[in-house]
This record gives structure tokens, sequence and C-alpha cells, in this order.
């Protein structure tokens, strides 16, 4: 067994551990604080240590200044090309020496060459200014080759070609262009959509000698409306492209329609279809203004919220009604009966429906003539 001896120089812990703790000692507030500081300071100088260069600069000794060459500026000398001797004889001098050419001017040594030094104000001219510098001087030659080929090309007079005179080869059986065919409409027109027309003449039309008839009364012409009016026209344009007479010849017209004395287009009554137009939006204004007063009054009596979200939504539709009905276009209207006219665009021939032949002419009765001049001789 083992004895216990006397008491050990270590103290038991509280938590049984035989092992003993240093007494610590408490550190103050302070000096905690020193310490901190302390370390900050450490710290700083270690960064400016660091950033510190190596090597302190030395202090920069002034340059000497280069001093040019004293002598005084002397220029280049232009060398001049001597004059060629004039040629010697061969009869006075027996064996002609042989010619040397002159020697080359030496290149003037390096230090000699002058040195010109110019401040930012006094700049060398660069390219730019040199160029435009050149081009002040220059003559301005384009300009004069411009206007001397417009003078050329004005001095030369217009050459325009004779216009040669011919025959109409058959004039009896050819409505000249120029010519106004009138014609009674046998069909309303309306505008609001394309179609066909029809007419009637009213009387014979008859060849550029005025002796054939070559249209005869009651031939129909076939015409077309190709699009309606737009805003502003008063007048709608109608192309008739077909004649059929009575003896059913057929004719390519293709020429424009014109009123009873030749102006272009067709007139009629124009619907400008305003109520169409603007009588939508015209209601909804109304109906925008009457709930705006409602409104303000709704207000001033500390209400209204609704009615304000009303009026801002009439004041849309105001706008989209407006906007889809005032692009409606106007509507001509003519009625059937009316009379119109045709100007013919481009001459018709009718000599490959038509012929003519001499008819001959029976004479007087020759007994009459007889009668009177027994009588004449009896009396």
């Amino acid at each position: 067994m083992n004895e216990t001896g006397p008491q050990s120089g270590h103290d038991v812990h509280a938590s049984g551990s035989m092992v003993s703790e240093p007494a610590r000692r408490h550190v103050s507030g302070l000096q905690k604080l020193a310490v901190a500081a302390l370390v900050l300071i450490s710290s700083l100088s270690l960064i400016w240590l660091g950033g510190r260069p190596s090597t302190q600069d030395e202090p920069t000794q002034p340059k000497p200044p280069i001093v040019a060459d004293a002598e005084p500026f002397r220029p280049v000398p232009i060398e001049i090309a001597p004059e060629a001797p004039a040629p010697v004889q061969a009869a006075q001098a027996g064996d002609p020496a042989p010619s040397t050419p002159p020697p080359a001017p030496a290149d003037p040594p390096p230090e000699e060459t002058p040195i010109f030094a110019y401040s930012g104000s006094g700049q060398m001219p660069n390219d730019g200014q040199r160029s435009e510098d050149n081009h002040r001087d220059a003559p301005a030659t384009s300009h004069e080759i411009s206007d001397a080929g417009d003078l050329t090309g004005r001095l030369k007079p217009d050459i325009q070609e004779p216009s040669r005179a011919t025959l109409l080869p058959h004039p009896d059986l050819v409505i000249t262009q120029g010519t106004i065919i009138p014609c009674i409409l046998q069909t309303a027109v309306d505008t609001n959509l394309p179609g066909y027309v029809k007419c009637v003449l009213p009387k014979d039309v008859r060849g550029a000698t005025n002796n054939v008839v070559l249209l005869d009364r009651g031939t129909t012409v076939i015409g077309e409306i190709q699009r309606g009016l737009q805003q502003g026209d008063a007048r709608v344009f109608v192309l008739w492209t077909r004649i059929e007479t009575p003896d059913h010849a057929l004719v390519s017209l293709a020429s424009p329609g014109a009123d009873e004395l030749g102006r272009s287009g067709m007139p009629g009554t124009v619907d400008n279809h305003f109520w169409q137009r603007f009588g939508g939006a015209m209601l909804m204004s109304v109906i925008q203004g009457a709930f705006q007063a409602a409104g303000q009054y709704a207000g001033s009596s500390g209400g209204g919220s609704g009615i304000n979200s009303f009026q801002s939504n009439a004041g849309q539709a105001v706008d989209t009604t407006l906007r889809a009905t005032i692009n409606v276009p106007p509507t001509l209207k003519k009625n059937q009966g009316d009379a119109v006219s045709i100007f013919v665009a481009r001459d018709l021939d009718f000599s490959d429906v038509y012929d003519l032949r001499p008819i001959a002419v029976a004479p007087a009765p020759q007994h009459r003539q007889r009668r009177r001049d027994n009588n004449a001789t009896g009396g």
C-alpha cells in the first residue's frame, strides 16, 4: 500500500486536475489601449519603410548648356554649273586633252550647319498649311475649264429636226385626235366602288372631211371608273375604252372623259359624308362635356373620382371614333341621261371597216331641154 507522504508542492485543482495553473494577471483597459496603439504605430512604420525608395534621389545637377557654333550663319553657296568650253578645233591642238568633270562641292561639316530653334508660337508650317498655300497660289484651272465648257455649250445652238408634214391616207375615214364627241349617259354613276359606265351618241359623227358618217347615231361607248374620289376632289376620271356602232364595228378608243365644254373629268353631285365622318365624334364630345360638367360639380361637393375616370375614357373613345371615320372618301353621283363628252386621244382609222365607192350621178332628162329649145325656136 502506498503510504501517504507529506503534502506535495502541488495542490489539487477544484476540477480534479493535479496540474496547477499559474496565477493569472489581470490587464487593465488602459494597458490594452496602449498595446493596440503600439501595434498600430509599428504597422504604419513598416508600411512607410516598405514604400520608401531604396536609394535616395540624388540632387539633380544642372546640365551644361549646349553652346552652338559661335560663327555667324552663312548660307550654303549655290553652285552654278560652268558653261561648256568652246570646242577646240582639231587642227590647232594635236591631241585634245580629256575633259575632267568639275569637282563636286563638299558638304558642309555638321558642326557648321545652321541650327534653327522655333518657339511654340512660331512652329514650322505643317503639310496641311503648305498644301493650302499651294492651293491658293495655284490657278483655278478646273473652274476656268468648266466655265469654258459652259460657254462652249451655250454657243452651240439647239438644232431641231424639222417636222415633216404627211397626208392622211384616208381623211374621209379618220376621226382625228382632239375631236370632242358628245354622249348621253345610259347608266348612273356612283364612285363608292370602281365600275363601268355606258353612254350613247345622240348624233352622227363624221370623218375629217365632214363628208362621211363614221359613227352613226345610237353608237354605244363603254368606259370604266378605276378609282373613287379623294378628299377635295370634285370630278371623277372616266376612261372610255371601246366603241360599238349599230353595224357592229368595234373600235378601241382609250380616251378620257370630259364635260360638255371639254374640261377633263366628269363632274357630278359630291357627297362628303360630313355626318358620317364627324357625327360620332361630335356625339362623343357632347357626352364628354356633360360628364366634365358633372365631374366639376361632384368635385366641388367632395366626390367624383368615378366621373373623372369615365371622362378620361370618353376622351380616348372620341379619338378612336374620329380616327375610324375621318378617312371616309367623298362620293360623286351622276344620274343617267346627263350629257358628257369624250376627248379623242388618238386618231381613229376606219379604213379597214368601210370602203368608199364613187356613185354615178344621173344626168338631167334631155327631152325637157329639147322642148324648151323647140318652144324658143318656134316663137
